[in-house]
């Protein structure tokens, strides 16, 4: 339970009643007042959000970067040529020869 907007005329004896069971022994509820401490300076404060903010910025920008730079096209390709060797083995009687060529993006 949550009292909200609590004064010295507050102060006194509570009891929990709920239906089907009964009572809970009563129990004295003082008021008294007391001074909250402050969230602290706000350079405190702005640093605290500059610590947490400033990887996640950085990282976002480092990554759109690397976006703008595959999508121009400044991404070279690699290529693999694979070249069988024709009749390595003796007895063999066929001719064959492939080349397979292979390019992917990185």
């Amino acid at each position: 339970m949550t009292l909200h907007h609590v004064t010295s005329s507050d102060e006194g004896l509570y009891k929990c009643n709920i239906r089907g069971h009964g009572e809970s022994p009563s129990s004295w509820i003082s008021v008294s007042a007391t001074v909250l401490p402050t969230s602290g300076p706000s350079y405190l404060r702005l640093v605290c959000h500059l610590v947490v903010v400033c990887p996640y910025f950085i990282s976002t920008l480092l990554m759109m970067c690397l976006c703008r730079r595959r999508a121009a096209g400044s991404v070279s390709a690699v290529s693999v040529v694979m070249t069988l060797p024709t009749q390595t083995k003796q007895g063999f009687d066929g001719d064959l020869t492939a080349d397979v060529t292979t390019e992917h993006d990185f």
